[in-house]
This record gives structure tokens, C-alpha cells and sequence, in this order.
């Protein structure tokens, strides 16, 4: 959403819904508690590069550290290369983050956790990201027709 302000460069309005997020993470999830030491290791080794560190400069900036990254230019030319060289032409955004959701579902159980760590609602999280693995539907199958009989 604060990409649509930033990419016609409306930078005040994009920082501004930005800040409006920020106030709302409690209620709607926003922020991921980060409890795992290597974790935060890893955040603080990326603050001390950031050519910027302070409260004004943006987390992930581009090139031009006035600006923010934009996710479809690192897309472009990072991640879309990654991929066709891995023989994955075919992956897009939406399928690297189903294949997250669906890896997150093997370790987590509660849908409300892994739909917060996604950003979405329980619902949307359930029916668009989440799909059922070939063998737990199998296995569901098979416990029906042994019930069954």
C-alpha cells in the first residue's frame, strides 16, 4: 500500500500512511516478535551497514538512500535471475509465498500465527495461501474409508 505513494514519489504521504500502520500493528499484527538470537544478530549486523541508521532514514533503502527500495526493481534484477537459474522460471511473488505458507503450516498449527506472520486474516490466509498436502489428504481418505467400513 505505501508503495502506491512512494513509486509516483508522494514520499510525505507514503511515510505518513506508514506511521498510521505503525499505530495499528498491535491490533492487526504488523510486527513479528523476533525472539530467536541469530535473528536479532542478523537485524543488528544489517543496522550497522545501513548507510543511514536513524529514525528518518528508511530500513531498506535504494541506491539512493533518500529513497526506498522498491520491490519489483530488486524482483527484476536479484530474485527473477536467482530463479531462471535455478530452472524456476515459472515461480512468481505469489508462488514463493504460498510455497511459505505452506512450509509455515508444517510447523506451526495455529492458523492465527501463521496468518499474522503473513499479514493477512485467518480467512484469507486459510483459502488463498494455504493448500492441502497431496498425502494429508490421503491420509484423510484413508481414515474416512477405514470409518467407513
Amino acid at each position: 500500500m505505501v508503495d502506491n505513494y512512494v513509486l509516483p514519489h508522494r514520499i510525505d504521504e507514503a511515510r505518513a500512511l506508514f506511521e498510521r500502520l505503525l499505530s495499528l500493528r498491535n491490533d492487526v499484527g504488523l510486527l513479528v516478535p523476533l525472539t530467536d538470537r541469530s535473528t536479532k544478530n542478523v537485524l543488528r549486523e544489517y543496522l550497522a551497514i545501513l548507510p543511514d541508521a536513524s529514525a528518518e532514514a528508511w530500513l531498506f533503502p535504494s541506491e539512493n538512500p533518500k529513497k526506498p527500495l522498491d520491490y519489483s526493481n530488486v524482483y527484476r534484477r536479484r530474485i527473477r535471475p536467482a530463479l531462471d537459474a535455478m530452472g524456476l522460471k515459472w515461480a512468481n511473488f505469489q508462488v514463493m509465498r504460498r510455497t511459505f505458507g505452506n512450509k509455515l503450516a508444517e510447523v506451526e498449527k495455529d492458523a492465527k500465527v501463521r496468518a499474522e506472520l503473513m499479514g493477512h486474516s485467518v480467512t484469507v490466509h486459510e483459502n488463498e495461501y494455504r493448500q492441502a498436502p497431496l498425502k494429508a489428504k490421503q491420509r484423510a481418505m484413508k481414515k474416512l474409508g477405514e470409518r467407513l467400513q
